[in-house]
């Protein structure tokens, strides 16, 4: 029996390290050093710096945490995001003091370097619009990451009351076609470009 189980194992051993030798020999090698630290920028879905990308997290925290502070917060309806350092406002405010009450409550943000104020004086957008401009952002989404001239994930959409913003660092080519794009899709009232060259 302990010769039997010693000739099983030894059987195991042996399979296994044909087939581990015979996987490390399809693998090719790389020759060129290069090849492992170059990257092909044409597939980068994000074209931020790694610590831009941070950053802008930073300030959308910070932004909300100081637009949650304002005395008319609670009236309102007002997002913060940010990309590359771009601070865009949308949604509602009681007034037209309040919002530009508001944008200079974030132009304070650490690293902000524009702040874009898209609020508007009038009362926050229902419930139901919102989930409505959820699903634009998500068929915009879609609409742009199946087109082929158009690299997954190079733009930020966000959607307020039936207007699209798109943020993105590309080329002017890129820009136009996805603004097209958004342009067709159901729901989609306007179409404001916020994208940076790359």
């Amino acid at each position: 029996m302990q010769k039997h189980l010693m000739f099983t194992i030894f059987i195991g051993l042996f399979f296994g390290s044909f087939f581990l030798l015979n996987a490390a020999q399809a693998v090719e090698p790389v020759n060129n050093p290069k090849q492992t630290t170059e990257i092909d920028k044409s597939n980068i879905t994000d074209r931020r710096k790694a610590e831009t990308m941070i950053d802008d997290e930073k300030i959308e925290s910070d932004a909300k945490e100081k637009l949650k502070a304002l005395s008319f917060y609670d009236k309102s309806h007002i997002v913060a995001t940010s990309y590359n350092g771009r601070l865009l406002i949308i949604g509602q405010a009681p007034t037209e003091e309040n919002m530009r009450e508001a944008a200079a409550a974030i132009s304070k943000v650490p690293h902000v370097r524009e702040v874009i104020n898209e609020v508007e004086a009038r009362e926050p957008t229902s419930f139901s619009t919102r989930s409505n401009d959820t699903l634009i952002t998500a068929k915009v989404k879609s609409t742009l990451l199946t087109h082929k001239n158009i690299k997954s994930n190079v733009f930020k959409v966000i959607t307020e009351n039936g207007v699209v913003y798109l943020f993105g660092l590309t080329t002017s080519a890129e820009a136009e076609t996805a603004s097209d794009l958004a342009r067709s899709v159901e729901g989609v009232r306007e179409v404001v470009l916020l994208t940076e060259e790359a």
